[in-house]
């Protein structure tokens, strides 16, 4: 029976193993990551006077065959989704998209 990824690895560790039937992979836990990247992306808009937008920090589990079944601890876990748990939080958060004008005088802002 195949249940897609598994994924597996805590806040703490420095690797996270991805499973599947045919071997183990281990990669550099993500969160450090996007953490870093999150705090460019805010100061980057700090510095371009934009309106602070809201920034997620997700790590995106996809199969093409089964959802990823996650192993992680509770704080990875909040930063963990499959597909479907990704289209269900944007469809919950009634997001509204930004505008092609706002979209430009962000990234102008930015340069």
């Amino acid at each position: 029976m195949y249940h897609g990824y598994r994924i597996q690895g805590s806040e703490r560790d420095e690797q996270w193993k991805l499973k599947d039937n045919s071997g183990i992979t281990e990669i550099p836990n993500p969160l450090p990551l996007l953490e870093k990247e999150r705090e460019k992306l805010t100061k980057s808009l700090e510095t371009a006077h934009s309106p602070l937008l809201p920034i997620h920090t997700f790590i995106i589990g996809a199969d093409n065959y089964a959802d990823p079944v996650f192993q992680l601890d509770e704080a990875s876990r909040a930063h963990a989704l499959s597909l479907p748990e990704l289209k269900k939080w944007i469809r919950t958060r009634n997001l509204e998209p930004i505008t092609e004008k706002k979209r430009q005088e962000i990234l102008a802002g930015m340069k």
